[in-house]
Order: structure tokens, then sequence, then C-alpha cells
């Protein structure tokens, strides 16, 4: 029988070998086993396939907006070519469809706040003018534990910019092992009236992944600011 490929689960198991593809090229996953999906033999994974589809299981587009997953897909567009910055090597999918609390429901991130806590503050950049669905190239600030939020933005490239809120929740749902090494600095999204607060991607004292805010002008050894390539 033929086994059953889930695009999920394979996310899962290679993320790394995953997310450095992008549009125009292959890549094969060996046979492996995950409980209760079964991958047999060698399989092409496409990779835009698999970013909507880890989305699509979680519960985007339902709700009668598309039929079917192929439906859904076929809203999503190619994956830009990776920017030559090589720290720019992780791959996520941003659909804006759902409503921030919406999308932290769905991907159980634990967020005590509404959709109007947090103000874009990007310094007039594009964040505003985005489509509701885009890809994006971002770096997930491993390299800049123990520097403020504020050191960080002041030492962005011209094309380099931090994630919002929104973003940060989209990185999460592909590349949620993250946060057991490092909470995540979202530098795009400030707390309303207190903007010397940022928006921060971590793991709570109970373990579960949390939507909170941070000291933008304080720094922490297990706390970075993450960004993203501009095009």
């Amino acid at each position: 029988m033929e086994p059953v490929w889930n695009v999920a689960a394979v996310w899962r198991r290679f993320p790394q070998r995953c997310c450095m593809a992008h549009e125009g090229l292959a890549i094969t996953v060996p046979s492996l086993r995950i409980a209760p999906v079964r991958v047999g033999a060698t399989r092409v994974i496409d990779v835009r396939a698999v970013h909507a589809r880890v989305l699509w299981d979680s519960g985007w587009g339902r709700g009668g907006r598309f039929q079917n997953f192929a439906a859904y897909l076929a809203t999503i567009p190619p994956i830009p070519r990776p920017p030559v910055d090589v720290r720019f090597n992780q791959l996520v999918l941003v659909d804006r469809s759902v409503l921030l609390t919406a999308a932290c429901r769905l991907l159980g991130i634990s967020y005590g706040g509404d959709d109007s806590v947090f103000d874009l503050y990007d310094g007039g950049c594009a964040s505003a003018r985005l489509p509701e669905v885009y890809w994006i190239w971002v770096q997930s600030g491993r390299e800049n534990r123990g520097l403020t939020p504020y050191e960080c933005v002041h030492m962005f490239g011209n094309r380099e910019m931090g994630l919002t809120a929104f973003e940060g929740v989209s990185f999460f749902a592909t590349h949620s092992e993250l946060l057991n090494h490092h909470a995540i600095d979202l530098v795009a999204s400030r707390l309303g009236s207190y903007p010397a607060y940022n928006a921060c991607l971590l793991l709570g004292d109970d373990g579960a992944p949390t939507l909170g805010v941070a000291e933008y002008c304080v720094g922490a050894a297990r706390r970075g600011t993450a960004s993203r390539f501009a095009y």
C-alpha cells in the first residue's frame, strides 16, 4: 500500500534541510517512520507546499474560505530567492488572513493580549505595505544573544529589519524548536503606549510557548533579536 505522506510531519523531522531550499530546487528526504505517519522511499519535497501545509494543518484557510488544501495552496505566492547574505537562512511563510490572537490560538501559543496591543514600529519601512500573504527570509537572533534589541536595531544593515509579532508567530509555526535555545525579540512590534517594550516570543515558566514583551534597552543571555531581509 502506498505510504501516507504528511509533509508537515516531514518538515518537523527535517526543518533545516527543508528551509534551505527555495523555488526551483528539489530536496529529498530518505525513508523514515514518523508515528503515526509512514513515509516510504525517497520523496521530493515541494518546499512551498510544505510551508503552506503546516499552516493549513494548523487551521489557516478553514471556515469555508477554501474548499481544500489545493485551493489554499493556489493562493500562496512563489518563494523569493534567498538573499546573498547567508545570515538569512530560514524561510517563513506569513499569512495574515487570521488575526494575531487567532494565530496564537491555532499554534498553541499563550498570549494574554488582544489584536490591538502591539503597534508597528519598523522605522517607516515596508511592513505596513506588505500583502496579506508573503514570504520572508529570516535570521533567528541566535548570534544576537546578550545584545539589547536597541543595539541590534542600530546594527541592522540597509536591507535588514526586525520582525513583527505576527511574523514571529509565523516563524514559530515551522521553527518551534528555536525557543528551546533562546527567546526571540520581535522589535517591529512595540507595546502600544509603552514603546520601551517590544514583543518577545519565549517559553513561559510552565514551558509553554508564549507571546509576551521584553525591554527594548535590556539584553539577556537567552534572548536574541531576529530580523529579516527586506526585498
